[in-house]
């Protein structure tokens, strides 16, 4: 099923690589005083899909994979096989775990913008 809604993707969108991982948008015309805060929207933005991007990244395989590692395994696992299974799911967890550490990053990121700016502001009061 993952492989034909990949195929449409590529169909549909003319950059599909690039919608598939939160790439940026185009920068506006009217760059000025707008780009500190277009940086922080995108910013944003890539944060929020670094901090929801396991759930569509690696929700969607969790079934598949419970039910084929439950249909090898046959309802209990052997010593090799919780071996496996304990693998793929410390793959899981770092996965997560550098989406939320990169979310982070964006983060601290948006906080230097933020003190950049509220200084600016403060002055033209």
């Amino acid at each position: 099923m993952v492989v034909p809604m990949f195929c449409f993707y590529i169909w549909l969108f003319p950059y599909w690589v690039t919608r598939l991982r939160a790439a940026s948008r185009a920068i506006p015309e009217d760059l000025g005083a707008n780009s500190l805060q277009f940086q922080r929207i995108e910013l944003t933005r890539q944060r929020d899909a670094l901090r929801t991007g396991w759930l569509w990244y690696l929700g969607p395989l969790l079934p598949g994979l419970v039910v084929f590692m439950w249909g090898i395994q046959g309802g209990s696992a052997r010593r090799f096989e919780v071996l496996v299974d304990l693998t793929m799911l410390a793959v899981f967890v770092v996965v997560i775990w550098i989406s939320r550490r990169g979310a982070a990053k964006m983060q601290r990121r948006i906080d230097a913008l933020d003190a950049l700016v509220e200084p600016a502001a403060k002055g033209s009061v």
